[in-house]
């Protein structure tokens, strides 16, 4: 049976405040995936602005937060299942 795969990469840990879809705000370097636990990092402040942004898990610091830009800006978390 193959259906209790887990695909796990480690972690996204933000760099600085910055754009979700831009590599330069990640340590892993390259944008969050569904394989991804993404920590926003102490007073970090980490915008949205596309449809359909994802991760497995979204960990928040001391005064992290996670804006959106727009209306239409949306976060999809896969989850631990």
């Amino acid at each position: 049976r193959i259906d209790e795969i887990v695909v796990s990469r480690g972690s996204c840990q933000s760099l600085a405040s910055g754009l979700w879809s831009s590599v330069g705000t990640w340590s892993c370097g390259r944008v969050p995936t569904l394989c991804d636990v993404v920590k926003i990092n102490d007073g970090h402040v980490v915008t949205i602005s596309v449809a359909n942004a994802t991760a497995k898990r979204v960990e928040f610091g001391t005064d992290a937060r996670l804006d959106y830009s727009t209306a239409t800006a949306s976060l999809v978390i896969q989850g631990d299942n």
